[in-house]
């Protein structure tokens, strides 16, 4: 099955839950255990939430009804929209001191003290009258053990899928590995800003992170570095943001007794940041800096191979609205690297001889942009 296929069915599919999900009556619920993903999604984002706050039209295409499956949740109370307790604790102590004032109560002892005596001596209509007092959505017990679970599950799915990707790239069955990441997206709720759609471009990435870039720099075996390679990939595919998921880290160490080891990135972080001695960057599975260095790798080659997949979609591109390519440092108030200090700049395809190499360095978030030609 094509990548054009997969983006079909995944089309079609869709659109038929929208359907079906239009041509659902009143919701019942039975049990705790009836929700929908879409609805344990919904309660766990209304959680904490003002009642007055207005739930985002997005949600009409995933929930039926969220109005009325919020009311129905209150009323079967898995939904408390009566939490007094809770509601004034998100007061500062002056606001809960006013209330008290209004009323002519003590106003002696911690915040708890004071919510105690306002919940003890006033009506719920009383205390209303501060104008600067909201009742919040809160959930029951039983409806936040269910969304852990959910949560768990969801994390649990995701690390199956992570594994299985790998396997198939070491296996050198990129499709399959796509695919596989195509059916994940398909049990989400929310798909990933990413699209499921890989282009060209993405798909020359891969390869070129398996077979042009050089692992010289790592002091590991070759078995270690391919497996390293593997995830790499795995995190492209993914787009899994893997300067802060520990699934990276988990996934390598479960498979090897290997350190990561790379002198020079060791030596670079030392010099960019002279504060940190040789016992930050001790070689311990243990050591969070031995972690750390290994996202920031993983980071940094995942970025050149995305970026010499840039190079040469340009280089060999006969689109005439393509000109260049365009340096794009990452968002900060100057504009520019912090590090390489590097601006935003726009290299014509003439000028590729000078164009530089990106990332510059270890951890470098800079990048290759394809630059079009304006319109009009």
């Amino acid at each position: 099955m094509s990548i054009l296929d997969f983006f079909k069915n995944m089309v079609n599919t869709s659109s038929k839950s929208k359907i079906n999900t239009n041509r659902q009556n009143k919701r019942e619920i039975k049990s705790i255990h009836d929700f929908s993903n879409a609805e344990i999604e919904l309660l766990k984002y209304m959680d904490n939430k003002p009642l007055t706050f207005d739930i985002p039209a997005y949600w009409n295409e995933k929930v039926n009804d969220p109005k009325q499956f919020i009311e129905l949740c209150i009323s079967k109370k898995y939904v408390n929209d009566q939490n007094i307790e809770g509601s004034l604790m998100r007061l500062t102590i002056a606001e809960l001191k006013k209330i008290l004032d209004m009323y002519g109560l003590p106003k002696k002892g911690k915040k708890g003290d004071l919510v105690k005596t306002i919940k003890e001596n006033l009506s719920l209509e009383q205390i209303k009258k501060y104008p600067d007092f909201k009742l919040y959505y809160s959930l029951s017990d039983e409806l936040r053990t269910r969304i852990d679970n959910y949560l768990k599950e969801k994390e649990e799915n995701f690390n199956k899928m992570f594994d299985d990707i790998v396997k198939f790239i070491k296996e050198g069955n990129i499709d399959a590995a796509i695919e596989r990441y195509f059916n994940y997206e398909r049990s989400l709720v929310f798909v990933p800003s990413s699209g499921p759609f890989f282009s060209e471009q993405q798909k020359r990435s891969f390869d070129i992170a398996f077979n042009e870039l050089s692992y010289s720099d790592v002091v590991n075996t070759e078995e270690y570095i391919n497996i390293l390679k593997a995830v790499i990939i795995a995190c492209m595919i993914t787009g899994i943001d893997y300067m802060r998921k520990n699934i990276v880290v988990d996934y390598i160490n479960n498979n090897t007794n290997e350190i990561f080891n790379c002198p020079k990135l060791k030596e670079y972080l030392m010099d960019t940041y002279n504060y940190l001695g040789d016992e930050f960057f001790a070689i311990d599975k243990n050591n969070p800096a031995a972690e750390a260095m290994l996202k920031i790798y993983i980071h940094t080659k995942s970025s050149e191979a995305m970026n010499k997949a840039v190079y040469y979609e340009v280089v060999e591109s006969d689109d005439p609205y393509i000109i260049g390519i365009e340096i794009l440092p990452p968002n900060n108030p100057d504009d520019m690297c912090k590090i390489c200090k590097r601006k935003k700049k726009i290299y014509k395809k003439s000028e590729f001889d000078k164009l530089p190499k990106i990332p510059a360095h270890y951890g470098c978030r800079c990048s290759y942009l394809k630059k079009y030609k304006p319109l009009g």
